[in-house]
Parts: structure tokens; sequence; C-alpha cells
């Protein structure tokens, strides 16, 4: 990935820590808080109806008036909605940390109030239980988008799905908690105030004491969120919100070396350079925004109000369908805090079977399968459990048939939480750029719970008996819970439909996630630098005298890296991928080229090339330039290939002496012949490959750094590179300059003269380290033959074998500062290509001398032997492909 500010890539590959789960149980809570009040109030509906409608004379208790229970039980979504719309936008434009201690204080004291609502008759107490809630909801709203995005922006790449799926499912065991707390609180007042069913007493089956009973559950969702509100204010403000966002890199490399304890640069040019990007300016519903995202958008709300329209219409009303079935007796043989008891138990159940473990259940798997397979299968099974309720429905009904019911019913429940339920909430936290992220987040959770309100409200009328004689109360004739079950699984079918609108997100960095951008019909991208034509200037005009590399589409290296295939694969750089692709087509590797600076990547004239890159890719989106490097294909490998002892063929001394001398020369013109220095900061042998004509150059710029401009000794970045290359003053002090590319090269000078690795573990104790072993022989001309690699055969220069070693002892030197300079070591290395004659390459010589190779090549040789001889009867042999044995047909 391109353009990556090192905070953000800190962040991607932090390894699960203890804030991780700081975070989720400070964000959680908040979650854990919303469940409980929102779910909480359909446990005390059927209470309040019989406290504050009771009708003398009636032979069944009062029920809340049909406009009146869709106020009580909606209006808190209303709220909601408003809440995420609002909060949302807000977390955009002041920062999510400022306004998420807002969402909870509100929510802790419209938890109180509502609790206290008071009034002069039963519509007085309805009315502020119902502000006090719309308030509620108001800051519950808030929690969705914050909670989502702020945990999406702290979490590595690897995990991010479990940790903002562990916050959502907080929201499980709310709900178990609002169960739970019910079951407790109506069992202590029935113990304690002893009441008669009301078929045999109306009026004494409602005790007073009653009325406390609904007013200490609802206040008790105050409790939790209490106790969070200190930490999330001392929770600092997200890296990606302060730096691309506010554009703040020092503040945002602070707050996250505190949090990851590592020193992290302040990139404050990199994000300034971001901030310039005319893409970092498209605003919400711009025709830019909605090319970019708006078939995402369209997919994360749809998906979202169809998921609520059957999840909360189920979760709302379970007591009612459990009526339906028998599970819980008529009211008019209980008293009222019997109902409450067997009401809060049975959804209990329901939450302990099916809601709790689909919450965990995802958290497990959701960066194992991934959110997409996630969330079509909750759909489809949510679809087929609920057409397996309502096709046998009137069986089910039969008396004996309610536990299998039970059984199918909390399986669509475990089918939402281990699906839609959860993936809904997760992607719009991953998928939108970081400037806009928390308010499509908002706007995705406010279409879900608009579904909420459609199906709170709308199956509430729906789910009535189609014989008005059966309905309740003050309500018409409905479909039936039957024709309703039909309804939601309809909802749920057209959800899985609309899921394929949204992209998986497993296993990305928030900056990686973007739409495709290739033409639908996948342009050619040949080998030929001049049958590409710029799409578009994204920089100044090349001149004759720049040099400036090719500049290639972005659809053509899209559809390039798109046809890499598993069998092709090469190898995995520091940045991305280096595909293997036939030679019609470059190897392209996504690298990071950020800290280069501008848009234009200037290489020498071609016939002089000291590198692999053939051109470069740069386009504008949200996370500013974006970079790729087109790099020329390399048939021969890298070095490090051939100097294998398990590579058959290794490189003549000439061949080792010409790429001693080409990488100089790369080197050179990074630190010195460029319009700014360039430290590689990982030299070494895997990055220098062979071209056709085994000439070296160098490859894989990921690490690569600007050094130090005018007076300025030093860059000091964090410490990265291969053990064994890297400068031992880099490696103390993170202070990097071109000296420690210098010493990255006399190990390489080593490498060449022994074909041995600079640290190799599989060799005795005192061989392991490069540079230790050589220490005893190097100044002895007796013993020097003894590093020299014994697959040569001796047959080199002993003369320019020395010199050579003189060169690598210079630029070995414990002081930075007397060690030669880049020019000075290729002119050195010149004269001893002079004066040996090397010439043209020779090609790769065979190794003879297997027996006396490498431990791990005679660990693999019998096994090698063997297959050779397995497969020898079916007209295969083993042969060499570069430099790895492979089973051929036999000609």
């Amino acid at each position: 990935m391109a353009q990556q500010l090192q905070v953000l890539s800190a962040l991607d590959a932090a390894k699960t820590q203890w804030y991780h789960f700081t975070a989720i149980v400070i964000a959680g809570m908040g979650f854990f808080t919303d469940a409980y009040d929102l779910f909480c109030i359909s446990l005390v509906t059927k209470l309040l109806g019989r406290i504050y409608y009771h009708v003398d004379g009636s032979p069944n208790p009062g029920t809340l008036p049909p406009q009146v229970s869709s106020a009580v039980n909606g209006v808190a979504f209303v709220g909601t909605l408003s809440g995420q719309l609002f909060f949302g936008w807000l977390g955009d434009k002041l920062g999510r940390k400022r306004v998420y201690g807002m969402t909870l204080m509100l929510m802790v004291l419209c938890s109180v109030a509502s609790g206290l609502s008071f009034g002069h008759s039963p519509k007085g107490v309805m009315a502020t239980l119902c502000f006090f809630r719309f308030w509620l909801g108001f800051g519950i709203g808030g929690d969705y988008p914050l909670s989502a995005t702020i945990m999406s922006e702290y979490a590595n790449k690897k995990t991010r799905g479990a940790f903002i799926a562990a916050v959502f499912a907080m929201q499980g065991l709310g709900i178990l908690a609002g169960g739970m707390v019910t079951i407790a609180v109506s069992t202590a007042f029935k113990n304690r105030f002893q009441a008669p069913p009301y078929a045999v007493d109306p009026a004494g089956s409602t005790v007073p004491e009653a009325d406390y009973v609904w007013r200490l559950i609802l206040m008790f969702g105050s409790l939790p969120a209490a106790l969070t509100y200190y930490w999330r204010l001392k929770m600092p403000e997200t890296a990606r919100y302060t730096a691309l966002v506010a554009k703040d890199a020092k503040q945002a490399a602070s707050d996250m070396s505190k949090l990851l304890q590592v020193e992290i640069e302040e990139e404050q040019s990199t994000v300034e350079q971001i901030a310039k990007s005319p893409t970092d300016t498209f605003g919400l519903f711009s025709k830019e925004f909605l090319r970019r995202h708006g078939l995402h958008l369209l997919g994360t709300t749809t998906t979202w109000f169809l998921l609520d329209i059957a999840f909360y219409s189920q979760n709302l009303f379970q007591k009612d369908i459990f009526s339906a079935i028998g599970w819980i007796p008529k009211p008019a043989t209980m008293n009222a805090l019997e109902e409450v008891f067997r009401i809060a138990r049975a959804q209990t159940l329901i939450a302990l079977c099916g809601t709790v473990p689909g919450y965990w259940f995802t958290v497990a798997l959701i960066d194992v399968i991934g959110r997409f397979t996630i969330q079509v299968l909750g759909f489809f099974m949510m679809t087929a459990f609920m057409l397996g309720l309502a096709i046998p429905y009137q069986h089910w009904t039969t008396k004996g048939n309610h536990i299998g019911f039970i059984v199918m019913y909390a399986f669509t429940f475990f089918f939402a939480n281990f699906g839609p339920n959860s993936t809904t909430f997760i992607v719009p936290a991953e998928i939108f750029p970081a400037r806009l992220r928390s308010t499509c987040h908002g706007i995705s959770a406010a279409s879900g719970k608009l579904g909420a309100i459609v199906g709170s409200f709308g199956f509430l009328y729906l789910a009535q008996n189609q014989d008005p004689a059966k309905a309740d109360r003050g309500y018409r004739a409905g479909i039936g819970v039957r024709n309703s079950l039909f309804l939601l699984a309809g909802c749920s079918l057209l959800g899985l439909a609309c899921s394929f609108l949204v992209p998986e997100s497993k296993g990305k960095s928030l900056e990686e996630i973007k739409p495709p951008r290739h033409a639908s019909k996948p342009p050619v991208l040949t080998n030929e630098v001049t049958d590409v034509q710029p799409a578009g200037p994204v920089t100044q005009q090349p001149t004759e005298s720049t040099h400036l590399s090719p500049w290639y589409a972005p659809g053509r290296v899209s559809y390039a890296t798109w046809t890499l295939r598993s069998r092709s694969l090469q190898t995995d750089g520091q940045c991305g991928i280096l595909g293997l692709n036939p030679p019609s087509v470059n190897q392209v590797e996504n690298t990071c080229v950020a800290s280069l600076g501008a848009a234009r990547f200037r290489s020498p004239p071609r016939r002089t090339s000291p590198s692999v890159i053939n051109g470069y890719c740069a386009e504008d989106d949200e996370r500013g330039i974006q970079r790729l490097l087109v790099y020329e294909y390399m048939p021969n490998g890298s070095v490090e290939d051939h100097l294998s002892p398990q590579c058959k063929r290794t490189l003549s001394w000439s061949m080792r002496l010409r790429v001693a001398l080409d990488s100089a020369r790369g080197l050179a013109y990074l630190h010195e012949q460029m319009e700014f220095q360039i430290i590689f900061r990982d030299f070494k042998s895997s990055n220098i490959l062979l071209d056709k004509d085994w000439n070296a150059k160098l490859s894989d710029f990921g690490l690569a750094r600007q050094g130090p401009t005018e007076g300025i000794s030093h860059v000091s970045t964090a410490v990265v590179g291969t053990l064994g290359y890297a400068a031992p003053e880099y490696m103390q002090t993170g202070r990097l300059t071109a000296k420690s590319d210098i010493w990255s090269y006399g190990v390489f000078l080593y490498e060449l003269l022994t074909g041995r690795q600079p640290i190799d573990i599989d060799r005795p104790k005192g061989e392991q380290k490069l540079l230790e072993w050589v220490k005893p022989y190097i100044s002895d001309v007796k013993k020097f033959r003894i590093i020299m690699d014994t697959r040569l055969a001796g047959e080199y220069s002993f003369k320019s074998a020395t010199k050579l070693a003189s060169v690598a002892n210079r630029c070995l030197r414990q002081q930075p500062k007397s060690r030669p300079k880049m020019s000075e070591v290729l002119e050195m290395v010149q004269q001893i290509v002079g004066s040996t004659g090397a010439g043209v390459p020779q090609a790769p010589l065979r190794n003879s001398d297997l027996e006396q190779g490498h431990p791990r090549l005679e660990k693999k040789k019998g096994l090698r032997r063997t297959i050779g001889e397995q497969k020898k009867g079916q007209g295969m042999q083993l042969a060499w492909q570069g430099c790895r044995s492979k089973l051929v047909k036999s000609c």
C-alpha cells in the first residue's frame, strides 16, 4: 500500500495488547447500556397497561392503547435515529473523543429520568416517559457511529473485525442483563408482596408497589454507563482522525507512541501532502463521493434497514408470539408481577440460547471467513428459519409442539447475530474514508433504526389476529403472526440480495479499502513503455533531461495485479506482493514510496539504469497520492537465489565482481546523483535482481527514505530492515544516514566472497554470524582462502578477492564518519574489476560440490532422491527450475 503514515502502519501491524481490551470494555459498556435500555421496555409494557389502564369489570387486565404502546415502544428508536445522524456528523467535525463523553452522559441522565417519569394522569406519565426515552435514544444513537469508528480506528487490521464485533456483542449481554434484572426485581417484589391472579381479584392482582418495579428496571441501565464515563474521557483521540482529518501528525504520533510504547515518527510533511490532494476535499453526496462510495452506502443502508425490520419486530414482540403459541399463560390467570416474571424468563431464555451465542460466534469467525460470507449466510438462514416457522405455523401452535417452535425461533436470532445484525454494524466503520467514516456509519445506522421503527410500529398492527373479535383491544384485525413471519422472511431475502453491494474488508487496512477503479473492459498492460500513454496529468510534464519514469494508467496496473494468481506469486515484500508473470506482463509491486516526497520518480537513462523500475503509477484518492512502481521483468531472480547452497548453479567470480560493481553504481546514484538523497535502508542480496543479461539492479524500495536535508546530520526513524545487514549505530539509535547503506554494502561484499548469509542459525555456533566468523582469517593471507566460497572450486582471482575484502573492511568501520562515500566505494570497485578484466558475465556455474553443501541441503537431499526414484517409473524426472527442484516429464 502506498502513502501510508508510519503511525497508521504501526496500528495496523500492532499485536493484540491490553489497550485493545480496554477499548473494547469502554466502548462495549456503552452498547451494553444501549441494548439494555432499548429492549427492557418490552418487558414492562404489559405491567404499564395493568397499572395505568385498568378497566373495572373487564375480563382481561388493562393494556396500553395502540397509540400509546406504539409511542412507548418506538419513541426511543426515533431518538436513536436522530442521534445517529447528528452525532455521526459531529464525530467527523469535532473528533470522536470530544463527542464520545456527551453521548454517555446523556444516556446516564435519561435512564434515571425515565424511571422518574411523572404525571397527574396515565397520559401524563406516558408523555414524560416518552419524552425522556426520546432523549435516551438520542444518546444511544450517538454511541453507534462513535463506538464503531473508534474501535475500527484503534484496532489492527488482522483482528479488527473481532474487536468491533466484541464491542457490538455487548449488546447481547445487555439484552440478557435486561431479562435477568427484570427476573430478579419481579421475583423480589412478588415474594414480598403476594397477590392473587387477575381472574380471582382484578384490583388486587396489581399491588401498588408494582409501580416501583418498572421504574427500577429502567433506571438500572444508567449504572454500567456511569461506571465507564471517566475512562471514556481518558481515551486519546484516534490516530486516524488526528492525522488524516485534523492534520496533526505530531499529536497522532505522540498519542500512539504512548499507547503502543514504541517510537513513531511525526511525518508532518506526508500529512500536509495528503491534505493538498484534491480528493481529500470531496463532500458527502457529491458526484465524486457517489462515484467512489455511492453503491457502498446504498448497500450498508439497505441491508441494515431490512435486517432491523425483522430483528426488532421479533425482539420487541416476543411476548406476543410466546402468548400466541401458549408458552406464556393467559394474562387473566396471573397477577401483574407474575406476568412480568414469565415474559422476562422467556426472553432471557431466547437471549441465552440464541442471541448471545450468535454474537460471539461472529467475534470468533469474522476475521477467518470474512464479513460478506457471514452476512449472506445469516440472511439466508434467517429466511429459511422464518419460512420454517411460518409454513407449518398451525403445527407449532398445537399443544406439545411449543418447544420446537422456541428452538426454531432461537435459531433465527442466532443467525441474525451470527450474521447481518453484527456485520451491518461492522462494515460501515471500515469501508468509508476517515473524514466521512462516522457520518456514513451514522447514516447507515439511522437507516437501520428506520427499519426498527417500521418493525416496531408495523408488526404491532400486522401481527393482530385476522378475526376482529380475537384482536387485542383497540386494534384492528391484522394479517396474523403467520403472515407476518412470511413478510419478515421476504425482508431477509431482500437483505441477502443487497449484501452483494457491500465489499469485503477482511484483513485490509482502513486506508486500503476502496471501490475498484478499472474500467469494465480491462485494458492490456504491455511490456513496451511506448504503448502506455498517460490518461491524465498528475504532475508536471517531464522533460528529456529529467528522465522521468513512464506513467502507467491505474486501470492497466490494476488489471495486471488482478491477473496475478497464487501460482505466479514470487515473494511478499515489505509493502506488497511481487508477482512473476509471463514476459508479456510486467512485474508490479505495490510499494511504499511516500517517503520519496513527490509523485514523480526520476530514473537515469534506460541503458545505465541501476534499478529495475520501469515506470510508476500515481493517482489521487482519499489517502492522497497513491503510488505503485512498475518493475522490469527480471527472469534470473535475485543474487541471494544464486548464492544459496540450495541452488545447483552459483555465480562465477567474474559475475560476482560485476554484481558488486552494478550494485555499487546503484547505491552511488541514489546517494549522490539524484536531486535529493535516497537512503535504501534495506540493501541486501535478495533485493538485487538479475536481468536476462545477468546485470544486477536494485529493487524493493519499500523501506527507502529521503536522506537528511542540508544542515541536518541524520534522519530519525523507527528501526526497520534486515538483521545482519543493518548498521549498528542505526540499530541502537534509529539515526539513519547514507553511511548505514555503506555498512550494508560491506556485509554484502563478504556475502559475495563467502557465499554465506550474514546470519545463518543452521550452521555451527561459531559460524552463525558471518562478520564474526571471517575476522580471524581476513588479516592472514595464508588463511584468507578459508573464507572463500568452496563452490567456486578455486576459480577466482586471489588478488581481486583480497582487494574486495579490503573495500568491505573500509565499509564496515565502526565509526560512520570513517566509512567512505559510495562514490569512493564505486571507484575502488571499478579499479578491482578493471584490473581483473572480468568482461561479460559468464553463465552460472554448475555446483560441483553438493556433497559438502549446507546443512539444510543435506537434510533435503534424501527427500529429493526418494521423490525422484518414485517418479522414474512414471516418465518423470527431477529437474531444476531456477533454484528450485521440480518434477517434469522425461524427454
